[in-house]
């Protein structure tokens, strides 16, 4: 899985993951520990529960086209201009409804925590994950844990980017800075 990123791993490095992202960006740190390669400086994580949550919610990837479409909708992250697009919708849907089955059907294994920092990021307004989701991300880490809410749903990223990017800016400096 990592050989690809073995000539990449000589200079200090650390993973953003957002959404199905977050829990991708873990296991990809989980597997480099594995294999004693070099690990990440820092973990940031956005709008997604913490991994040894299991996931409260059905599996909406099994639920019809209008449903899911529904479903996928409600996080905010389809424009109306895709939705209004038929043949688009109905291109990506595989893609759509495998990213969903990817998310909702990821299982945890229990395994020692990471010493590097954890920032997590949520939305105020993210129906999707809870604060008390996002802040059980700190069981992973035995290293600082720092937990940021912006005002905003499931794409908070979007209205918040600069806040965003300055909050991590900030914490890589810290890290450039010891």
């Amino acid at each position: 899985m990592t050989p690809v990123l073995q000539e990449y791993l000589d200079i200090p490095f650390a993973f953003f993951g957002y959404c199905m992202g977050a829990h991708l960006s873990f296991e990809l740190a989980r597997q480099l520990r594995r294999q004693s390669s070099p690990l990440p400086e820092h973990l940031f994580i956005a709008a997604r529960r913490a991994p040894q949550l299991p996931d409260p919610n059905p599996h909406c990837y099994r639920l019809s086209e209008p449903l899911f479409l529904r479903a996928v909708s409600n996080l905010n992250g389809l424009p109306q201009e895709f939705l209004a697009n038929k043949e688009l919708v109905r291109m990506m849907m595989p893609t759509l409804r495998a990213d969903f089955e990817a998310a909702e059907t990821y299982r945890y294994t229990d395994e020692e925590p990471f010493d590097c920092p954890f920032t997590v990021f949520g939305g105020t307004e993210d129906y999707s994950v809870t604060s008390d989701e996002l802040v059980a991300w700190h069981h992973q880490t035995t290293g600082t844990f720092r937990f940021h809410l912006f005002p905003g749903d499931h794409f908070f990223i979007h209205s918040h980017q600069a806040n965003l990017l300055k909050t991590i800016s900030g914490e890589i400096t810290q890290i450039i800075g010891d």
